[in-house]
């Protein structure tokens, strides 16, 4: 009922962006793509996914000394992204915990560190170059730079809540005892990772190529388009994308991405119309490459695990929230 409710929501969202966001000129502009222009777009999506991928294995072999296969670095985001479509809020995270457990034999609380590691990395990385780019431009209202201050310190607070539960005496009560033990071996594995400066720069290396190949992307449909923006709104546009696949509300967010584009281009003094035109575009590259991909990789991995285990994983996940430690 929950998720029918979220798929409702999801199309309400969709009616609402198309309605009030794309006009004529602009569904002229998406039907003058051509197959060249889409071919390209793919390709360069295509290699987004796989620098996520083979970023993903190396902090997965500095955590647990296992490596994903070549293919996998490829196959791994698309199906991780098309989950993200199949099961509302958790579908990608529950997809990637459930994948290095059963075909990596990965422990939980590894592959918890590990996403939650990504996750907060992505929002130091995206904070940095927000305060960046606000000290440049003098037109972004002050909302601008408080958001990229507060996205850089989420990871400096982890370290002090590691530090805090540390110090926090263990409680009588089983179900808090059972939250605070698992917190806290999360945390220290998430901490761990951040005070390796050889380790953390190597991840920074990653997101720089991601961002550059994903800067690319911005440029080459500003191109398609024949939009008149600037290199810099292009490079934070880039890092936008990377929170706004974080935060996944809707399947895929849908409709929540869209508004997230159309918002951020209005604070850049843009038209937000402009906004949804680019994410609409990349949004359909991207179910194309998860329908096709993605579908195939999810295919040939049933062998580790199916859909039912994935939804009994998740069955399991939260009964355990549930109960107290034996």
């Amino acid at each position: 009922m929950k998720n029918l409710l979220i798929y409702i929501v999801t199309a309400l969202l969709i009616y609402f962006v198309i309605s009030h966001y794309i006009t004529s000129e602009q569904i002229e502009l998406l039907q003058n793509v051509s197959l060249f222009q889409i071919a390209i777009s793919i390709l360069i999506a295509l290699m987004i996914f796989t620098v996520s991928g083979n970023q993903f294995s190396y902090i997965l072999f500095k955590s647990t000394k296992t490596k994903l296969s070549i293919p996998d670095r490829i196959g791994f985001p698309t199906a991780r992204n098309l989950w993200s479509y199949i099961i509302p809020f958790q579908g990608s995270f529950a997809y990637s915990l459930a994948f290095i457990k059963f075909k990596y034999k990965v422990n939980l609380k590894d592959g918890l560190s590990i996403n939650i590691y990504l996750l907060l990395f992505n929002f130091f990385f995206t904070g940095l170059v927000g305060i960046y780019y606000s000290l440049q431009s003098n037109s972004l209202p002050v909302l601008f730079l408080i958001i990229s201050i507060s996205l850089l310190s989420i990871p400096l607070l982890l370290l002090l809540f590691d530090r805090v539960l540390k110090n926090i005496k263990t409680p009588e009560f089983k179900i808090l005892k059972f939250l605070i033990d698992n917190l806290s071996k999360v945390s220290t594995g998430i901490t761990i990772l951040w005070k390796d400066l050889k380790f953390t720069a190597y991840v920074f290396l990653f997101n720089v190529i991601h961002t550059i190949v994903t800067i690319i992307w911005f440029y080459w449909t500003v191109h398609i388009f024949n939009l008149d923006i600037d290199i810099i709104s292009v490079i934070f546009l880039a890092l936008i994308l990377k929170i706004s696949l974080i935060f996944r509300l809707t399947p895929g967010n849908l409709g929540v991405e869209q508004l997230i584009y159309g918002g951020i281009f209005a604070l850049m003094n843009y038209d937000p119309k402009i906004g949804v035109l680019i994410s609409l575009f990349h949004k359909s590259i991207t179910i194309i490459i998860s329908l096709t991909v993605g579908s195939l990789f999810t295919f040939i991995n049933f062998k580790y695990f199916s859909f039912s285990t994935i939804l009994n994983f998740l069955k399991q996940q939260d009964q355990r929230k549930n109960e107290p430690a034996k």
